[in-house]
């Protein structure tokens, strides 16, 4: 867990990033809409809760036989309900309603200094660690935050290979400036753009306090 002799440094992006995810904790309200291109995929609305819950940093072997420890990390497990969204042809249809269950874990640690979060994918079936999906870059805000006096939106991306599917992410992060030592996430939201050659998805999702 970080603490607060960590945050030193003012408000660099580094502090902020490490700020910004401990704000992550919590149960957040789950919106998601999923757009496909191809009539074979599926296209609908995802509505329910995601949730962050801090645990112990699991240990992580690089790629050069070297233990990596996390600063802090959190299991995220969002589930809810799916429904199907009916084609211009089939507007009286009734589609049945789909559970929907996933589990990711987001890890914040330094190197060289610097406060970095990255997402990683768990071994199905467990909370377990296994391998990662992207790193998140917080894009620098160009101002000191803790001075600001209005909601700010910081802006994060990712990327990801599937075999032949590209996953290019795009964060946003509604933050409360509260003091040079504390923000407040207000809301956020996450944008997957899915690339491949049977793939061609939109995957946005929108997530508020409960």
């Amino acid at each position: 867990m970080i603490k607060q002799t960590d945050y030193e440094g003012g408000s660099s992006m580094s502090t902020i990033t490490a700020r910004l995810f401990e704000t992550l904790h919590g149960t957040w309200v789950l919106h998601r809409s999923l757009q496909s291109a191809n009539a074979a995929e599926p296209s609908g609305r995802c509505t329910g809760k995601a949730t962050f819950t801090r645990r112990q940093p699991s240990p992580v072997i690089d790629d050069s036989g070297k233990l990596q420890l996390a600063d802090d990390e959190l299991l995220y497990h969002e589930q809810g309900e799916f429904e199907l969204t009916p084609s211009i042809s089939n507007q009286d249809a009734n589609f049945p309603k789909f559970p929907f269950s996933r589990k990711y874990i987001w890890r914040l640690q330094r190197t060289e200094g610097v406060h970095k979060i990255s997402v990683w994918f768990t071994k199905p079936g467990t909370n377990e660690i296994d391998y990662l999906f992207h790193n998140v870059d917080i894009a620098p805000f160009g101002e000191d935050v803790s001075t600001q006096s209005h909601d700010i939106a910081l802006h994060g991306s990712g990327g990801h290979v599937c075999v032949h599917d590209f996953y290019s992410s795009l964060y946003t992060f509604n933050v409360t400036p509260k003091s040079p030592e504390s923000i407040t996430l207000t809301s956020w939201s996450m944008t997957h753009e899915v690339r491949g050659p049977k793939k061609d998805q939109t995957i946005e999702t929108t997530f508020t306090r409960t």
